[in-house]
């Protein structure tokens, strides 16, 4: 049974304007770093192989591949055409779409937007966990923004 990852990149990520006005929200760098490159890192850290890891673009999405091709050349890409007009429901769609003939062999599938930042620590207790499902969400109370902040979801799908 093999891990996977969708990270849903799709978005003009309106929340971090003016800095996705250059970038793409899972290309702004924080300490240094893209946000994607702590997201791949921790989930191949965490044991998920790199060839594993789809990334659902839309906004940019030139600026991701070329990324992609120079730090993470067997990561995936899944091109959203719609994404000025759908959110990020219709990403997770397209991911799952592309994934469904890996469902036979998939053991956790793991997914999050492009643009949280997490500890690596949290994603290796996803990986590892002995739930069936989780999710990450900061504890606290809900504001209609909540759902467009959570951080990780894990399903076991066998």
């Amino acid at each position: 049974m093999t891990d996977f990852a969708i990270i849903l990149a799709a978005g003009i990520g309106s929340r971090l304007y003016p800095l996705t006005q250059e970038y793409p929200k899972s290309l702004v760098k924080v300490n240094g770093r893209e946000i994607l490159d702590y997201q791949i890192q921790g989930y191949i850290q965490s044991g998920i192989k790199e060839e594993n890891i789809y990334i659902v673009t839309g906004y940019k999405h030139e600026m991701i591949l070329d990324y992609l091709k120079n730090h993470y050349p067997k990561a995936k890409e899944i091109y959203s055409k719609e994404y000025l007009t759908t959110n990020n429901m219709y990403s997770l769609y397209l991911g799952l779409k592309t994934l469904s003939p890996l469902f036979n062999g998939l053991s956790h599938l793991f997914i999050n937007n492009a643009d949280c930042l997490y500890d690596e620590n949290l994603m290796k207790e996803f990986v590892n966990s002995d739930f069936d499902s989780s999710i990450a969400v900061e504890v606290g109370s809900y504001i209609e923004e909540s759902m467009k902040n959570y951080i990780i979801i894990n399903l076991k799908v066998a």
